[in-house]
């Protein structure tokens, strides 16, 4: 049958090479089996906020997200009913009518194919952006979590909402891969490049409006990368934006309402600020804030959790009274430490006290997890499910310990120690929030436990970095231990409701 001398040779290369490939991965006769260690079962992945990719690719018009890349021509003036066509005016009625065109159903009745718009000219392509631009998106993921980053700090956040904004673009980013993998199962060409700019740039002016024009110069670098590397076609790039947006707009749409942007009043009780007295004297037994400073998000304990259904389970141990035995002795400790703080003790109070125009320790743990995600060669898919994870988690911890921390209203160290030695004062400046449960000690750990389900291998170095934050809040002299000890143990149950989640 095969006459060929050349079809021959094909043949006996294929069959050696297929003798070679059974030699290699099967056993000998009588040779023992090594049993291969079994990977350990780590976080899956998950969509958080859209639900099922497909949805958003039924909605794809890919004819229309292709117009919105062409350049526009002119538009022909029209007045009253009349269409002007080469400078010949024709009324609606001597219009040309377009030619109806039959819809044929598959004979199995599914639904009709998805209308494949003619090819794009490569001319829609822009000149490639110089190197050093180029060079700034080879990790798309990482850069716009860097943005994100540099406009909280711009911005001035707490770190309560910044974890919220790192939380809406983490998951933005994470879930355009559900809907990107489902558009390639229906053969969509897609740009994952486009797509995430697309997403990025939505979630951003969201969250940053004023900075509207970064993002959208920092889009119209990153969404042609892929095109620029001749792996992108102008289809896929139009289709990626389109479907980068959609993500976006869902993500938004999930967590509008969530009551994140509601007045953050407070009714105080007659015992914190009595009726009439406009400048209190703050007590040493309960948190009140010192006017003329007002008191930061006390309803953010109010905020929808992500994934999670209720903070109610969540909740930190009631703490000890202000006269009991053990608060006193907390005091008496607290006092004499700060008398004896070491300059390496001063120096991680400031490392993690992250205050207002840094990106708060929010996002100091999404740079240590760029590091981990970088150090393990991770690429953009696996590197977005860790900064998803990271950003629902610091956010929830963030929900969870604010609201017992204006439930409990345990004061400050700073209104005891001014009283007790008017000398003393903080590393740092206590913010105007209760003190219990530490807000900072919560995220850490729940932080700390989450990665270390990405990152195995640094577990003890992840324990260690949560530790360090939450002891440094007790050295910069704006917690107590009491707060410490009660968020290590709220957030480390924190981090195992959202590892339940991921695994």
């Amino acid at each position: 049958m095969f006459r060929s001398p050349f079809l021959i040779g094909l043949l006996l290369i294929a069959l050696i090479l297929t003798g070679c490939a059974t030699d290699t991965l099967a056993p000998q006769a009588g040779a023992t089996a090594v049993a291969i260690p079994e990977t350990p079962r780590g976080p899956q992945a998950r969509a958080w906020l859209i639900g099922d990719g497909a949805h958003l690719v039924a909605q794809l018009d890919q004819a229309a997200a292709l117009a919105e890349l062409t350049p526009q021509s002119p538009a022909v003036p029209i007045a009253g009913t009349t269409a002007v066509i080469s400078e010949t005016a024709i009324s609606e009625a001597q219009a040309p009518m377009p030619t109806a065109r039959s819809i044929v159903l598959p004979p199995d009745g599914s639904a009709p194919p998805t209308p494949v718009p003619p090819a794009a000219p490569a001319s829609l392509i822009p000149a490639p952006a110089p190197s050093d631009a180029q060079a700034a998106w080879a990790q798309p993921v990482s850069a716009w979590m860097g943005l994100e980053m540099d406009a909280i700090a711009r911005a001035r956040l707490t770190p309560n909402r910044a974890a919220r904004d790192l939380a809406i673009l983490s998951i933005a980013l994470n879930d355009s891969y559900f809907v990107l993998d489902a558009a390639r199962a229906q053969k969509i060409e897609v740009s994952e490049e486009a797509m995430l700019a697309a997403a990025a740039r939505q979630a951003l002016n969201a969250s940053h409006p004023s900075d509207a024009a970064a993002w959208q110069q920092a889009h119209d670098v990153a969404v042609w990368m892929g095109a620029w590397k001749n792996h992108d076609s102008v289809q896929a790039v139009a289709n990626g934006i389109q479907l980068g947006k959609a993500v976006a707009d869902a993500v938004l749409d999930r967590v509008r309402g969530d009551g994140a942007t509601a007045p953050q009043t407070f009714d105080w009780p007659e015992s914190i600020i009595p009726p009439g007295q406009p400048t209190p004297v703050p007590p040493v037994d309960r948190w009140r804030p010192v006017l003329p400073d007002q008191p930061i998000d006390p309803l953010w304990g109010k905020v929808r959790l992500i994934g999670l259904p209720s903070s109610a389970e969540l909740a930190a141990a009631a703490p000890p009274n202000w006269d009991a035995v053990g608060f006193a002795d907390t005091r008496t400790a607290f006092a004499a430490a700060q008398h004896a703080l070491t300059d390496e003790q001063r120096q991680l109070a400031r490392k993690w006290a992250a205050a207002s125009g840094t990106p708060t320790l929010a996002g100091l743990w999404f740079a240590l997890a760029r590091g981990l995600a970088s150090g393990a060669h991770l690429d953009n898919r696996a590197t977005a499910r860790v900064y998803a994870a990271l950003g629902t988690t610091l956010h929830n911890a963030f929900v969870v310990s604010w609201a017992d921390a204006y439930h409990y209203l345990v004061p400050r160290p700073t209104n005891w120690m001014h009283t007790s030695d008017p000398a003393w004062s903080p590393v740092v400046p206590a913010p105007s929030a209760p003190s219990y449960p530490s807000d900072a000690a919560v995220a850490s750990a729940a932080a700390g436990d989450v990665l270390a389900a990405f990152f195995p291998a640094q577990t003890a170095q992840l324990a260690a970095a949560a530790d360090e934050a939450a002891h440094s809040q007790v050295y910069a002299g704006v917690h107590w231990q009491i707060d410490t000890d009660a968020g290590k143990e709220q957030g480390h149950r924190v981090g195992q409701a959202m590892l339940t989640l991921i695994r």
